[in-house]
């Protein structure tokens, strides 16, 4: 009979030396650890992971951050202003005409939105080519 050169591997086919971690009986008596005695050459004496290329994170291309140009800041300031006008303008004749409860009511109802109920509809608002009756915001229609 050969004289065959044995190790004690365990589930991942690693050899386990013999160190003060493997001397005690807690290490032996875990019952869901499983040992093999293999022969020396069927054995991967060394662990795979320290051969592989450890793995980069990718690195995302950095933006430089959005800044409006001189243009766009006065359109953007042009269309604010043109908005606060309207504002004041519908406050000024909702004053003059002393519109009444009823008639609120059935304006509000006229262009708040089917789905979320919010009154205005939030911009862009989606409106029935047909009737012209007003749907709703363009996001809970897209949604919907």
């Amino acid at each position: 009979m050969e004289n065959l050169e044995l190790v004690i591997v365990g589930n991942s086919g690693l050899m386990l030396y013999d160190q003060e971690g493997t001397r005690g009986i807690h290490f032996w008596k875990v019952g869901s650890r499983k040992f093999f005695a293999v022969e020396q050459s069927l054995s991967n004496g060394e662990s795979d992971d320290e051969e592989e290329e450890p793995l980069r994170k990718r690195r995302r291309p950095r933006r430089p951050p959005v800044v409006p140009t001189a243009e766009q800041f006065d359109a953007i300031v042009k269309e604010l202003m043109e908005m606060k006008n309207f504002v004041r303008k519908s406050t000024q004749v909702a004053i003059r005409h002393n519109f009444n409860g009823p008639f609120l009511a059935e304006l509000e109802e006229a262009f708040k939105c089917c789905i979320c109920k919010v009154i205005p509809s939030r911009s862009p608002i989606v409106a029935c080519t047909g009737c012209v009756t007003v749907l709703g915001c363009q996001s809970c229609i897209d949604t919907w």
